[in-house]
C-alpha cells in the first residue's frame, strides 16, 4: 500500500514538473514543448541617423528594447520615463551590455513623461520636437511600451481611471502629439516610419462596455481589476487597427503594429497589493520568459515587419489573430477613437 502511494505521488510530481515546463515553454515560444525561440538578428540592421522614442524604458521590456535598438546602431534613443534617476541608472546598466563602439555611436536622451497626466504628455512631446535630431529628420519609430496593472481604484491626475489612462489614453495622446514628426521622417526617407503599441493577449478576455471605456466598474478586486487591464489592452488593439486605417486613408507612409510580448517577468504589478505582487513574481519566476525575449516582438515590428503587415497583431515575432472578435469591430474602433479625442480635448488626430 505504501509502495503504491509512493509511486502515485512520484507520478504526480513528475506530471507537475512537466506541466510547469510546458507552461514555461508556452509562455516563451507560444507552443507547448517547443524550445525554438525567435530572436531578431540585430547585426542585420543599421539605425544610424535615426531617432527612436520609447516609453517606460527604465526597467523590464522597455529597458531591453533600448538595449536592442542601441545594438542596431541607433544614433538617438529618446527614453521617456517618470524618473530621471531611474532612467540614468538604466542607461548605466545598458552601457555595460554594449561595446565601446556602440556606446560611442548612440545618444541616450531622457525626457520626463507621466502617461497619467495630459500636461506631462504634451510637455514631453514639445520637448522632443525641439531636439535638433528630431528637427532634422523626424522620428523613425515610436514604441509605446509603458503599461500598468493596478487593482486599486485610482484616478489619473486628469480624473480618468488610472489603468485606462496609462495603458490607452496616454499613448493615444502621445502618438497624436508626435505624429507630425513621424510623418516628417516618412517624407524624407524611402522607407516607412513605425509605431509599435504594446498590447496583450489578455485582450481576448476583455469585456469592454462601449458606454464605459474607462472600465470604472471594474475596480476593487483582483478579478475585476484584471478585467480593467484586459479592457485597456483591447483598447490598444482597437486604437492600432483604426489608426492604421486612417494612415492608409491619408496616404501617410507610417506602419503601426500592436504586439503581445508574451508572459514576461516584469514589475508591471508593482502597484498591486502585496498578495498580487508575490503571486505574479513567483509564478513569473517559474513560467515567464525573460524581458530580453519579451522584447523580441517589439524589436521585430520596429525594424523587420513588412509594410503589408501594418495594422496587424503580433506575438512571438509573427502575425497572429486575437480571439476576441470585438477587436475587429470597426464601429467599436471608431467609437473608442472619437471618445478618446473627446477625453483628450482634441478636435482631430491629424
Amino acid at each position: 500500500m505504501l509502495c503504491t502511494i509512493t509511486v502515485c505521488f512520484g507520478v504526480l510530481l513528475v506530471l507537475l514538473v512537466i506541466g510547469i515546463l510546458a507552461l514555461r515553454t508556452k509562455a516563451r515560444t507560444g507552443k507547448y514543448f517547443s524550445f525554438k525561440e525567435k530572436y531578431v538578428p540585430l547585426e542585420n540592421f543599421d539605425l544610424s541617423n535615426r531617432v527612436v522614442v520609447i516609453t517606460g524604458c527604465n526597467t523590464g521590456i522597455g529597458k531591453e528594447t533600448v538595449v536592442g535598438i542601441a545594438k542596431m546602431k541607433c544614433s538617438n534613443i529618446i527614453m521617456c520615463c517618470r524618473s530621471k534617476e531611474k532612467a540614468n541608472n538604466a542607461i548605466n546598466d545598458i552601457k555595460k551590455r554594449l561595446t565601446k563602439e556602440q556606446i560611442k555611436n548612440v545618444n541616450f536622451i531622457f525626457v520626463a513623461l507621466e502617461l497619467g497626466n495630459m500636461k506631462s504628455i504634451e510637455n514631453a512631446a514639445n520637448t522632443i520636437k525641439e531636439f535638433d535630431c528630431v528637427k532634422e529628420s523626424g522620428i523613425y519609430a515610436l514604441i509605446n511600451n509603458a503599461g500598468l496593472a493596478n487593482e486599486n481604484d485610482f484616478e489619473s491626475d486628469d480624473g480618468y481611471q488610472i489603468v485606462f489612462a496609462v495603458n490607452h489614453l496616454g499613448p493615444f495622446c502621445f502618438t497624436k502629439h508626435l505624429i507630425t514628426e513621424l510623418v516628417k521622417y516618412s517624407k524624407q526617407n524611402d522607407h516607412t516610419a513605425r509605431i509599435v503599441n504594446l498590447g496583450s493577449a489578455g485582450a481576448d478576455l476583455a469585456k469592454l462596455d462601449p458606454e464605459d471605456f474607462q472600465s470604472k466598474e471594474c475596480q476593487g478586486t483582483m478579478g475585476k481589476s484584471f478585467t480593467a487591464y484586459a479592457n485597456s489592452k483591447l483598447c490598444n488593439a482597437l486604437f492600432t487597427f483604426y489608426l492604421d486605417s486612417l494612415l492608409k486613408e491619408n496616404n501617410y507612409n507610417i506602419s503601426c503594429y500592436v504586439v503581445h510580448p508574451g508572459w514576461v517577468k516584469t514589475d508591471i504589478a508593482r502597484n498591486g497589493s502585496a498578495f498580487v505582487r508575490v503571486l505574479i513574481n513567483n509564478l513569473g519566476t517559474i513560467c515567464a520568459k525573460s524581458s530580453w525575449l519579451g522584447t523580441q516582438t517589439s524589436l521585430y515590428c520596429a525594424v523587420e515587419a513588412g509594410d503589408d503587415e501594418s495594422g496587424l497583431y503580433f506575438q512571438h515575432a509573427s502575425v497572429h489573430k486575437l480571439k476576441n472578435k470585438d477587436a475587429y469591430d470597426v464601429s467599436l474602433q471608431k467609437k473608442l477613437w472619437e471618445k478618446s479625442l473627446e477625453y483628450a480635448g482634441f478636435d482631430s488626430f491629424f
